[in-house]
């Protein structure tokens, strides 16, 4: 299971209970830094979301930066769909992030395709929590001047161990800040100013390792963006043992070694 979906299991639950308004255990799960159930709450979330689309449910919120997010959400299925019909095939920049453009939230699409052509690999980004939080998150490391100056400007940045999910080493970064505005113009204009901030690696970033299932799709062929991919999985990820094996068997048929 990727990053992303561990991180995403508890904002699953939290979406949930706070759409049933069960607001005290919704705060306690989305204030709980220990992830380690996580994998259990991306399960539970998305079954209890297709049981209540089965059954009919009518979900509501009265909190504005969770309806900000499901119109956002709503426009991005229509953009997705018009992309693939229309040109189904990925830019060098989509394959390396691993995502259409338009599988990325509008308000921090610039700022994610910025971060790689300067270098860095990202895993996830967007909305997450219940306070229309602002993160862009994956593999990649900055310097200590650099995260001092994010910090004036009200980003969080942490790393490893601290972002919550306790397997990760110091070459995992997290980027998070609170909007104060739901104009998501405003909060892209945000972005870049943190984007600015990050000074360029002097290379365009290594393939995510999100990308897998996106690339075999849109662009089975492209075996050296896989082959690359899986290196860096094998060296950034701690995986289970069939895991690593399988990707093993797979980089030796795809190098020859």
């Amino acid at each position: 299971m990727t990053t992303a979906r561990l991180a995403s299991g508890f904002e699953v639950l939290c979406y949930i209970f706070e759409k049933l308004c069960f607001e005290k255990i919704a705060k306690v799960y989305s204030s709980c830094r220990e992830r380690i159930l996580a994998p259990l709450g991306f399960f539970l979330g998305f079954y209890t979301l297709r049981y209540m689309k089965q059954e009919g449910a009518v979900i509501s919120t009265d909190n504005p930066f969770e309806q900000l997010r499901e119109k956002v959400h709503v426009d991005m299925e229509l953009a997705i769909a018009r992309r693939i019909k229309e040109n189904p095939t990925p830019t060098e920049e989509e394959l390396l992030i691993g995502a259409f453009k338009e599988m990325i939230e509008p308000q921090v699409q610039n700022a994610v395709m910025e971060l790689c052509r300067k270098g860095y690999s990202t895993a996830s980004s967007g909305f997450g929590g219940l306070d229309g939080g602002q993160t862009i998150d994956g593999y990649f490391v900055l310097d200590e001047k650099t995260k001092a100056t994010l910090e004036t400007m009200g980003v969080e940045v942490l790393t490893g161990a601290d972002t919550g999910l306790k397997f990760l080493k110091s070459d995992y970064t997290s980027l998070h800040f609170k909007p104060l505005t739901l104009d998501l113009q405003e909060i892209e204009k945000q972005w870049t100013a943190i984007v600015e901030q990050i000074p360029t690696r002097g290379f365009i970033a290594e393939p995510s390792v999100n990308g897998t299932e996106f690339q075999e799709k849109y662009a089975p062929h492209r075996t050296d963006i896989e082959q690359k991919r899986i290196e860096r999985m094998l060296i950034l990820q701690k995986m289970a043992p069939w895991k690593v094996e399988q990707l093993q068997k797979r980089l030796k048929e795809l190098t020859g070694k």
